[in-house]
């Protein structure tokens, strides 16, 4: 049995779990585009490419690792370099756009950077798309991952209007193309809603995806989380990184428990058990997760979520401030704690802005996946995950 992978791509054959949200996510894009949304080190990428290891039938994903892409002219020829597969087998899905490139001057379709190109790449990224409606034999999914950094990027770059023409486009092929010959899947970890209401402020008024369906990623399930964690367990002993003292099940179950269902995590806390001298206990497992809590080399990137507070939250002037002393109030609540004694505690420490910002701060943080309404009770918030309220209390509340 292998050991746990703790950086890189994780092969298909070593994800578990997630076909429910895949199958979920299948049965969407029969009938719209979608989007899939979580955090970091949450799992988005292993999920997609699951996707594409094994799609469904008529269907030919293709995904594209899209976040450093800094233009729409870039981004267009990013397309057709990794389509070009595609084209080798039905040379005539880009006739139409070899034709265009041809009337334009040009000697290589693949070569979109041209200078006498780049003026010209919504004509040219839209004649692409129309190809592949019209010509492929498969319906087509294109999977952007990072799709919303790559906007920001574009929008740093070039200016907003340019990320407000490109999002614009996309949608409108979407609404032109009924029967879902091309699908569009984007993933993202910076919410294309911030994305969005950044550009709104800059006189974007189109809502870029309201008709596409969002998916929010979670933890595993509970028994493919034992799975996952007894698996990791299984190539430490097999490889004589350690050696158990307790039932592999009961130590895979507090990896589990511990570490929220987050595979990332789950096998970084197994990796920290190879230090444990003797036998390792159920107790060293918890005790694992509280070590990578405490890390000060942060090797497993909590800051991400106290970062993505500060370069993100800019919907009003003293919202980063608000929305990171939000988090510390709930951090230290040991229950769901009230919007009105939110709205208390923070005041006591920062000016919290108006009833309405202070608000929206609020309904920011739960659907970046931070918070969520407690079931027992209306407008009572709690972390979402354990884990990252333990690390938040610990490092920054």
């Amino acid at each position: 049995m292998p050991r746990p992978i703790t950086g890189g791509a994780v092969p298909p054959g070593r994800i578990i779990g997630r076909d429910d949200i895949i199958r979920r996510m299948w049965n969407t894009l029969e009938s719209q585009s979608a989007i899939l949304v979580a955090e970091r080190r949450i799992g988005k990428t292993c999920v997609v490419r699951k996707m594409e290891a094994a799609p469904r039938d008529g269907w030919h994903p293709v995904y594209f690792v899209i976040e450093g892409v800094r233009s729409p002219a870039e981004f267009a020829s990013r397309l057709v370099a990794e389509l070009s597969a595609l084209a080798s087998v039905k040379e005539y899905i880009f006739a139409n756009l070899k034709d265009l490139h041809g009337r334009l001057g040009g000697k290589s379709v693949l070569n979109f950077q041209l200078p006498e190109f780049r003026d010209h790449w919504q004509n040219l990224l839209m004649t692409l798309l129309r190809d592949l409606r019209d010509n492929s034999a498969e319906r087509l999914l294109l999977i952007w991952d990072e799709f919303p950094i790559m906007v920001e990027n574009i929008a740093a770059d070039h200016g907003a209007p340019k990320a407000m023409q490109l999002l614009d486009l996309l949608r409108d092929f979407r609404h032109e193309d009924p029967k879902g010959r091309v699908r569009m899947l984007f993933t993202g970890s910076i919410g294309l809603h911030l994305v969005e209401a950044a550009l709104r402020a800059k006189g974007h008024k189109n809502p870029s995806q309201n008709d596409m369906y969002a998916f929010s990623l979670g933890g595993l399930d509970r028994d493919d989380a034992i799975r996952h964690a007894r698996l990791d367990l299984e190539g430490l002993v097999d490889g004589k990184d350690i050696k158990l003292g307790d039932p592999i099940d009961e130590v895979a179950g507090a990896l589990a428990d511990e570490a929220d269902g987050l595979p990332f995590y789950m096998s970084h806390a197994a990796v920290k058990l190879c230090d444990i001298e003797g036998a390792v206990r159920v107790g060293d497992a918890r005790g694992a997760v509280d070590r990578l809590i405490r890390d000060a080399d942060d090797n497993v990137s909590f800051r991400h979520y106290s970062d993505r507070i500060e370069q993100c939250y800019t919907f009003h002037p003293d919202a980063s401030v608000v929305a990171t002393e939000i988090l510390n109030t709930v951090a230290r609540a040991e229950k769901p704690v009230s919007e009105g004694d939110l709205h208390d505690d923070v005041s006591a420490r920062v000016r919290p802005g108006t009833e309405a910002e202070f608000r929206k701060c609020v309904e920011m943080l739960v659907t970046d996946h931070y918070l969520v309404l407690a079931e027992d009770s209306p407008r009572r918030y709690a972390f979402k995950y354990g884990l990252i309220r333990r690390w938040w209390r610990v490092n920054r509340g």
